[in-house]
């Protein structure tokens, strides 16, 4: 029969290597809070369908350095389309911008996918053509254009299983009522867990929530990538989804982002905002930084703020307190 031994009972020689674990477990207490602290911050660049972003000045000042372009899955078969990838492409590689290219639907042909066979060969293609791309989206906002998860999960099978070092990110998706589900059933396909998912969070940013994005978190393993977010200035896209738009809405939506959203888990590492620059004449959706004439927005100057803030671009250091644009409206926690 095991008999009580009190802990006072323990023998001297026992209490001194107890006593050395309790104060290495307090010392590294600060330690790790003063590593969480000091974690690095999320990579930021710009989503957006034209290269003329990249020689602005406003952006080169920014030190921004990072891009997103959405490709038609067979672009890469067509002269137009093709032309357009390398003029992009190759101009953001002699600028030293990292692009993040995504597959969408093939242009004019609606909803139509490809098989995973398809896919691979073009992933192929590109890789071939643009060998310094190492970062692709298996598949975008499949779970608002019809995109089943099953066949989604077999397209990021085949490129995560075609390129080792690259980064394939299982799908970007948009932060809407069937998401939960969607990743549920993409997961159960997929039979292992991918290392990084693409999140489209408009309703978030523009609605001043965290529900989307903290679903996701709760959904997924691994990082999270906001592959297009902003704050949105105008719309007419028919969506039922209400929230505010406007200049200064949009430059709010841009603080949230960044105070708020991107705070939430550090395995959210990087976040793209779509776009830089606004197209003339009547738009469906505007959420740019700057205007058609480029000229800067509040939304930018907010962007500027927040880049200075954290200290990871061009504008500042770290640490250095910034003023920040007068919006009149205030942040509440989501």
């Amino acid at each position: 029969m095991r008999t009580f031994v009190s802990p006072f009972d323990v023998p001297r020689r026992f209490t001194l290597p107890i006593a050395l674990l309790v104060a290495i477990v307090c010392a590294a207490l600060p330690a790790a809070a003063n590593a969480k602290r000091a974690m690095a911050p999320p990579v930021v660049g710009i989503a957006d369908q034209h290269s003329d972003y990249i020689n602005d000045p406003l952006f080169t000042a920014s030190g921004v350095n990072h891009g997103r372009l959405v490709v038609g899955w067979n672009a890469i078969y067509d002269d137009a389309q093709r032309a357009d990838m390398d003029a992009y492409l190759n101009h953001a590689h002699a600028m030293n911008i990292d692009v993040l290219l995504t597959f969408g639907n093939a242009k004019g042909d609606g909803r139509n996918r490809p098989t995973p066979q398809a896919l691979l060969g073009v992933f192929r293609a590109i890789r071939a053509r643009y060998p310094w791309l190492t970062s692709f989206a298996t598949w975008n906002e499949p779970n608002i254009q019809g995109g089943a998860p099953a066949l989604t999960a077999r397209y990021w099978r085949a490129l995560s299983r075609d390129c080792r070092t690259c980064t394939i990110l299982a799908a970007d998706l948009v932060d809407t009522n069937n998401m939960k589900q969607w990743v549920r059933k993409f997961r159960r396909a997929a039979r292992r867990e991918p290392r990084a998912w693409g999140l489209h969070n408009y309703v978030d940013a523009n609605q001043f929530t965290a529900r989307g994005t903290r679903t996701l978190l709760k959904a997924t393993r691994g990082e999270i990538w906001l592959t297009e977010t902003g704050g949105v200035v105008e719309r007419h896209n028919n969506s039922l989804i209400v929230f505010e738009t406007g200049l200064d809405h949009a430059a709010l939506a841009i603080r949230f982002i960044f105070q708020r959203l991107i705070p939430l888990s550090p395995r959210i590492r990087r976040v793209y905002l779509y776009n830089w620059r606004a197209q003339p004449g009547p738009t469906t959706w505007d959420s740019a930084l700057t205007n058609a004439d480029g000229t800067p927005r509040a939304s930018y100057l907010e962007l500027r703020s927040q880049l200075l803030r954290i200290g990871i671009q061009g504008f500042g250091r770290p640490g250095i307190p910034v003023p920040l644009p007068v919006l009149g409206g205030e942040l509440e926690t989501p």
